[in-house]
């Protein structure tokens, strides 16, 4: 999707979702260019030597200020001739990003393209990668387009002979009227989970975050954060400053993640409501560690009997993960394989007060589990601690996922939850302590940490219907059942 254009501070008050290991980064400028002649050299690294036709990948954020003409984003390969070559632009012929390959100087060109028109004064997120005769595009994080072609083959220019020009095709030809920001090149393939990572908000591409794992392997990165003059700093560490020509000029306008809101809630009655979300247990039977996350707001704290806000289960038999509010108020948590309970734990005080909403991470680490409240590990007790290793992975006859009841044994109801839910989600990373504080304090919101499940209880549904979407990866959608109802009453 495209992204809002504002300063970005992660980690203050100004952005809602982020991760403590980005805390002291900051984005404040991009580059502006004026589409007559400005351009940015890079020519000090030289990428027929540094990369030539081995892998690499590269991603940037680009807005478009006008779109009546060519806009080139950058040239690397040959200066002395239009060959040997990767070029990406806008082109007007065709309304698209393009990405063109071109290996010697015979033949002629490979393109991949993104069949949708950008918007002007808008922000996106453009990545590619290669290796070999193969090649990649990637907008806003999800690939585009793909192919392979012996022109994806370039060695980028030739010994003594490479330009490496960005913002421009070579020297301020045919240049780009708008801005960049976070212009970084890897000498390694980025995945499709890194690229959907970065393409979340601009983030310190220096260390490694969630699903993005290739920070050793950055070659150059101009975060365009100098702000005055003409330089441009490599951040990498590795030298390769670029000069800004022809006066393109920072600005302030700079890519920032989409506003996080949210407006509804799940709310149960403890009869016989319940949301199935079955097909979530395929999606993640093979997990050894990982994170559930959610909000639960319950209408009595110490109730009369035991209320689960969700379970993972075997429809059919005695095997299941399920937490539940006991009688004295405590949360309890149960992972049991064939009739055997291999670890129970129950916090060791009651965190839950009658209609108010409370924050929930369940974090399996590969050794044991781990527990929090509000954004803070929780005193746990456990009861049984046959193996506390034990996971998704062992529940090999799980079949069933439901929200707001336990379901398991002879296909029967247990333990139906008597008030609201919300932002439940599941994430194959074993949540630091700094990640799941990060994730309170932004209000639920698991988008940056790919979820694999992720119920947001109507705020993609438009609080009506009987569906709730999974905004995970695993598109496994939740069906309300019996007449659970939508609630404007959310966490704060």
């Amino acid at each position: 999707m495209p992204y809002l254009g504002n300063s970005l501070s992660v980690g203050s008050s100004a952005v809602t979702a982020s991760a403590s290991a980005l805390a002291s980064f900051t984005n404040t400028y991009s580059v502006d260019f004026d589409g007559v002649d400005d351009y940015i050299n890079a020519d000090a690294l030289d990428l027929n030597s540094e990369i030539g036709t081995g892998d690499v990948s590269i991603a940037f954020w680009v807005k478009f200020d006008d779109l009546t003409g060519d806009n080139y984003i950058f040239y690397f390969g040959k200066d002395s001739g239009n060959f040997d070559y990767i070029f990406s632009r806008y082109a007007n012929s065709s309304s698209k990003i393009e990405l063109v390959f071109r290996e010697g100087g015979g033949g002629g060109t490979f393109t991949l393209d993104w069949d949708t028109t950008p918007s002007i004064d808008t922000w996106y997120h453009v990545g590619f990668s290669r290796t070999g005769s193969t090649a990649k595009l990637y907008i806003d994080g999800a690939m585009v387009d793909s192919g392979t072609n012996a022109e994806i083959a370039s060695p980028l220019g030739a010994v003594g002979d490479t330009t490496t020009t960005i913002g421009a095709f070579r020297t301020g030809i045919v240049p780009l009227n708008g801005h960049l920001d976070e212009f970084t090149i890897w000498n390694s393939i980025l995945t499709d989970a890194e690229f959907a990572e970065i393409a979340a908000e601009p983030i310190d591409l220096s260390a490694n975050f969630g699903d993005y794992v290739s920070s050793a392997n950055v070659l150059a990165n101009w975060r365009c954060e100098d702000g005055s003059g003409t330089n441009l700093e490599d951040s990498s560490g590795n030298g390769y400053d670029a000069t800004l020509t022809n006066g393109p000029t920072f600005s302030t306008d700079v890519p920032a993640a989409a506003p996080y809101t949210n407006t509804y809630s799940v709310d149960f009655d403890g009869t016989d409501d319940y949301a199935a979300a079955d097909g979530f247990v395929s999606s993640t039977s093979s997990e050894t560690s990982g994170s559930f996350v959610w909000y639960m707001n319950p209408d009595d704290a110490t109730p009369g009997g035991s209320k689960s806000p969700w379970s993972y289960a075997d429809d059919n038999g005695n095997e299941v993960l399920f937490p539940y509010i006991s009688t004295a108020g405590k949360l309890i948590i149960i992972l049991r394989v064939a009739g055997t309970n291999q670890w129970v734990f129950e916090t060791d005080s009651a965190p839950f007060s009658d209609e108010t909403w409370t924050h929930c991470a369940l974090v399996h680490n590969g050794t044991e589990p781990v527990f929090y409240i509000n954004g803070s590990a929780v005193a746990i007790t456990f009861t049984t601690s046959t193996d506390k290793t034990a996971w998704l992975a062992d529940l090999t006859a799980a079949d069933v996922f439901r929200i707001g009841v336990l379901r398991f044994f002879n296909s029967t109801d247990y333990n139906q939850f008597s008030g609201k839910i919300d932002e439940l989600g599941y994430t194959s990373t074993a949540l630091s302590s700094g990640q799941v504080s990060d994730i309170y304090a932004a209000g639920g919101d698991l988008t940056n940490y790919s979820p694999i499940g992720y119920w947001r209880m109507g705020d993609n549904d438009g609080g009506t219907g009987t569906t709730i979407t999974d905004q995970g990866s695993g598109g496994n959608d939740a069906t309300l059942t019996n007449g659970p109802t939508f609630s404007t009453d959310v966490p704060t």
